[in-house]
């Protein structure tokens, strides 16, 4: 076995990039910081959680973390989240028991591999619906009147992994 020992390595075309299969391409965040809020009990997008990415191959993986804090007003009460690639669902329907601890909401991560086979710049987002349309599901928020009382963020991450 031989030991390769470099201390640059350049590109060959300029523009083109440094493309190793398995290491990370390229990474791409959004951070929501204001509250979402919703009653519907059919999934809607939650306003300022999206992120599009380019791949730069189409053997390459999008790894896709989501990673937040939601709440509702109803103890025993679920919220769901949902991942879609564009219009596809790539992750489907996590439901989160936002207010197991009594009118606080909960942390929530989900992590995708996702294999969108393109080139083209493509765009990841998060819906969330209510379980009830009396009890709203809420990104960042704190439960109960109050929905500003306590607004962490919540993320969406893109990592492109060479293929």
């Amino acid at each position: 076995m031989s030991t390769l020992f470099v201390d640059t390595i350049n590109e060959k075309t300029s523009g083109n990039g440094i493309y190793i299969p398995g290491h990370v391409v390229q990474v791409i965040n959004t951070v929501k910081t204001d509250v979402f809020s919703t009653t519907s009990t059919s999934f809607v997008d939650v306003t300022g959680l999206s992120a599009t990415i380019t791949p730069s191959s189409t053997s390459s993986k999008i790894l896709v973390l989501v990673n937040g804090f939601i709440s509702n007003d109803a103890a025993n009460n679920y919220c769901f989240v949902k991942i879609l690639r564009g219009t596809t669902e790539i992750d489907e329907n996590v439901q989160v028991e936002a207010n197991a601890f009594a009118n606080s909401g909960k942390n929530f991560l989900n992590v995708i591999y996702d294999s969108p086979s393109t080139t083209s710049a493509t765009t990841y987002k998060v819906q969330i619906r209510a379980e009830l349309s009396s009890n709203p599901s809420r990104i960042n928020g704190g439960a109960g009147a109050g929905t500003t009382n306590y607004t962490p963020n919540t993320n969406i991450t893109l990592m492109e992994i060479g293929g």
